[in-house]
């Protein structure tokens, strides 16, 4: 059992000054507050989210990336047209050429005050990442009359071309925010297994360098990992039973068979099975584990972060109650 400190309700005299209680709102000047200053607990809107998913192969990451409203996905993968009930545009594309045209088309139209969406998401980060290599990989060779490169990630030592495309990835992404959208970045996971002894060791993880995911995470309010399960289930039906008294009752009865169920979690920190997961969000009181539909599943995750704003903004006007000078 920990102590609970006590919040004082009023001001304390220290040294001839008046000491804040330290979870009291420090006032914003007008003149601050015109420069975007701001005090008290704003958390980001889900629609201004940006989020980096990851997940294995055919595990249901591009389907819940169209699930995400007003926004508009760069289909490096040529995956989105095989989604039941979109609710976002995509666009396919194969070459930085023709992604350029539609960054530009989006760039104008929010500088102009209409842009058509709110989010742009990449699927797959992983494939957008080749196709930028081989843009960046022209003009670095073009500079060059011999030891020509293969590849950005041969580029310099110690990891140099890693941190060369990190930083390329980061500033597509920066234009973007810089002109008011939000982004979604989908990754491919692969899995790894290892014997050592005669212990079998199953390694997950996302198929981005890490030093690559390490400058991302850095820019994402939300860094999840899609799961899916497969297992046998058993099938109920619906029976109607005689109760004394000439009365019925509906229940759920087990038929002896079963059938194979798939369901999807959205991991938003650690699990018990892989306590070092590396996900992040940064609402306190967020459920960690969340259940989602296949065809709705940023809804659900919506949903389950406004009911944690809600519950966050009651503590934080508790607090903001009991630390208000007397």
């Amino acid at each position: 059992m920990t102590d609970t400190p006590t919040v004082p309700t009023t001001p304390l005299s220290s040294g001839g000054k008046t000491a804040t209680p330290s979870n009291q709102r420090i006032a914003v000047p007008d003149r601050y507050a015109r420069l975007g200053v701001a005090n008290g607990f704003n958390p980001t809107p889900t629609n201004g989210m940006n989020v980096i998913l990851e997940a294995l192969p055919g595990h249901g990451k591009t389907t819940l990336l169209m699930s995400r409203p007003e926004t508009i996905v760069m289909d490096f993968d040529r995956a989105c047209g095989n989604v039941i009930a979109p609710r976002a545009a995509y666009v396919p594309l194969s070459n930085y050429t023709d992604y350029e045209a539609v960054k530009t088309a989006l760039l104008e139209d929010a500088a102009a005050g209409h842009p058509p969406f709110k989010c742009v998401a990449f699927d797959t980060a992983d494939t957008f990442l080749q196709v930028l290599d081989r843009h960046m990989l022209v003009a670095l060779n073009a500079s060059r009359t011999s030891n020509k490169l293969d590849s950005i990630y041969e580029f310099g030592l110690q990891g140099a071309g890693y941190i060369k495309m990190g930083n390329a990835l980061i500033r597509e992404l920066i234009d973007y925010s810089s002109a008011g959208y939000a982004w979604t970045l989908a990754c491919h996971m692969r899995v790894r297994t290892e014997t050592i002894g005669e212990t079998k060791v199953v390694e997950r993880r996302c198929s981005m360098a890490p030093s690559i995911m390490e400058m991302l995470v850095k820019h994402a309010e939300v860094k999840a990992r899609l799961y899916r399960s497969m297992e046998d289930e058993p099938v109920k039906e619906t029976r109607t039973i005689s109760l004394p008294g000439g009365k019925t009752k509906t229940i759920k009865a087990d038929t002896g068979k079963t059938e194979l169920r798939t369901r999807h979690w959205l991991c938003l920190m650690p699990t018990k099975v892989e306590e070092d997961d590396d996900t992040k969000h940064r609402l306190f009181g967020l459920q960690g584990v969340l259940e989602i539909p296949l065809t709705d599943g940023w809804n659900e995750f919506e949903k389950a972060y406004k009911l944690a704003v809600a519950e966050a903004l009651k503590l934080d006007s508790e607090n903001a109650r009991q630390s208000a000078p007397a």
